[in-house]
């Protein structure tokens, strides 16, 4: 029985300049590990894009949820065959579902004197990793070329930007109206975050999944071989999710709000 092993080490780099002169300003470079075999107390192994056509239902949740609800259900901790690999190692350690080593982010703000202001958000980030996962005859997932098997994510990246003015009403100076508008994802990218990793299909998993009976996970096998063999015994070919590798979940596209507040 391997531990538990969720380790994140660091490093930091940052620059500030605190509000004077009217602006701000702040960017940080995070390089980062987060490594292990246990994703943690919230599973995000078993997390699903919302295209996924399957969700987990919670409490008081009418169309269920993205992720396994509850604290430490760790399914991909939890049973024997999710220690192992296909090649025989029993304790798969690698890139854990959240781990991005690159982070960098940098926002600043000017207020003018006429009452504009001017304020706006930019990161960029490494893709998590991703990694080939096969259904089993037991409802669970198999990693079976260890963690981060098939690469990562595409580089993400946003934009996000915030204009306001603030008009004095008459004499007053405590009568205003502002005007702000906010712009999330300003130059409209649609960056894929999450890629089908499922090699094979969810739906018939627990008839046409990977059949472990009598495999001695300690050995190793050839889980493609023996996915086919099982196919062709039962007068079938192997039972592929088409969609294995293919982009399923895109950051949502240019967004704005329009805030109009009246103080007094």
């Amino acid at each position: 029985m391997p531990k538990a092993k969720r380790t994140y080490d660091a490093m930091e780099l940052s620059v500030s300049k605190r509000f004077g002169g009217g602006w701000l300003f702040n960017a940080s470079y995070v390089y980062s590990r987060l490594y292990g075999n246990y994703s943690g107390l919230q599973s995000t192994d078993e997390v699903l894009p919302s295209t996924y056509g399957f969700s987990y239902g919670g409490n008081q949740s009418f169309f269920g949820q993205t992720y396994r609800p509850g604290g430490n259900a760790n399914r991909y901790f939890d049973l024997d065959q999710t220690f192992f690999d296909a090649h025989g190692n029993a304790n798969i350690l690698g890139p854990l579902p959240t781990d991005r080593p690159h982070v960098f982010k940098i926002y600043g703000a000017k207020e003018f004197k006429f009452g504009t202001e001017v304020g706006s958000f930019f990161t960029a980030t490494s893709g998590v990793p991703i990694t080939t996962n096969v259904w089993t005859t037991r409802s669970v997932g198999m990693y079976v070329e260890g963690r981060g098997d098939a690469g990562r994510e595409p580089i993400f990246n946003q934009t996000d930007l915030m204009v306001a003015h603030t008009f004095k009403i008459g004499q007053s100076e405590t009568k205003r109206l502002r005007f702000e508008f906010n712009v999330s994802n300003l130059f409209d990218q649609k960056t894929n975050v999450w890629t089908y990793r499922f090699y094979n299909n969810r739906l018939h998993r627990t008839s046409t999944g990977l059949a472990l009976n009598n495999i001695d996970l300690r050995n190793g096998f050839d889980w493609e071989g023996l996915l086919a063999s099982q196919a062709a015994a039962r007068g079938q070919a192997v039972d592929l999710d088409p969609r294995y590798g293919q982009a399923a979940q895109f950051n949502p596209g240019f967004q704005g709000r329009l805030l109009i507040k009246y103080t007094f």
